[in-house]
């Protein structure tokens, strides 16, 4: 049954005291934080004594928090959405960007019989949404911008040229068990590249330890030094957003040949918030395509 003769069903009114109502039951539902959940026919628990069919589900109120939508639109209370439409995956909720909890939201629903009864009685729908670990997120980091090292140059290449860098994570106060990576991903030499940390913005690197403003926040790993490979540098929890901007700052490029090779090194920055697996790179706001900085030997 489309959604047009469900509705044309019930505008022609109920049936005779001969059909007995349908039931739908209380009910829950689990979706991931950022994904839309698409409803089933399932989620409602229809049942009918008198064996009519699966009509449609009447929203008796709109859910406390988020969306319910058909096709895409949202849909408030008062709304009738057919079984048809809802076994196609036209009927859904959206709870929200980096929305998340256990009870989350709820909304009130009658299910319909094929004999225009609706249930006698409202139901309710919960929804828990799970949360998932967002990456952190790079903003004004060069936008893919190229620097110069001048041969015979003494002072380390910022990578960060502009120094205005800015790093966010929505859902971790600190790093803790998290990392930041830098690699030459492209043109490099490792005989002659050097990545490092400068001692700027009130960061140091004094051996292995890195602090900020005096607060230790990581450690160089001992395979990422930077030194002719990656460097890694392994998070404590002192390591919020702001110290760990701070960092990505700083960080440098280094050439020690004396006739260095001419090409472009490409150099990614990676990081890890140490909540979950998603790892965010340098990327350009305009497109969220990783976009490293360039350093140029001439």
């Amino acid at each position: 049954m489309d959604d047009a003769s469900v509705a044309a069903m019930f505008r022609g009114g109920t049936p005779g005291p001969q059909a007995a109502n349908p039931a739908g039951t209380n009910g829950s539902v689990t979706t991931p934080e950022d994904v839309l959940h698409i409803f089933t026919l399932a989620d409602f628990g229809f049942s009918d004594p008198d064996g009519h069919s699966f009509a449609a589900v009447y929203v008796t109120t709109a859910p406390t928090r988020g969306n319910l939508a058909f096709d895409g639109s949202a849909i408030e209370a008062g709304s009738l959405i057919s079984a048809a439409a809802i076994a196609a995956g036209r009927f859904s909720y959206e709870a929200g960007q980096n929305a998340s909890g256990t009870n989350f939201a709820s909304f009130t629903f009658q299910v319909a019989d094929s004999a225009a009864q609706l249930d006698a009685s409202p139901n309710t729908l919960m929804i828990h949404v799970t949360p998932v670990n967002d990456a952190p997120v790079y903003r004004n980091f060069n936008s893919g911008s190229a620097g110069s090292l001048v041969e015979g140059q003494t002072t380390p290449l910022m990578l960060d040229m502009q120094g205005n860098g800015v790093i966010e994570d929505v859902d971790s106060s600190d790093f803790a068990g998290g990392t930041l990576r830098v690699a030459i991903t492209l043109g490099g030499v490792p005989s002659q590249d050097v990545l490092g940390i400068r001692t700027i913005y009130g960061v140091t690197a004094s051996g292995s330890t890195v602090s900020v403003d005096g607060v230790v926040i990581g450690t160089i790993a001992s395979g990422g030094t930077g030194i002719g490979q990656d460097l890694l540098v392994e998070f404590n929890g002192a390591a919020t957003a702001v110290r760990v901007q701070a960092l990505v700052r700083a960080l440098t490029y280094f050439n020690t040949a004396e006739n260095p090779s001419g090409q472009t090194r490409l150099v990614s920055i990676s990081l890890n918030d140490g909540d979950g697996p998603q790892t965010s790179s340098v990327s350009e706001p305009s497109s969220s395509r990783t976009a490293p900085s360039r350093a140029r030997i001439s």
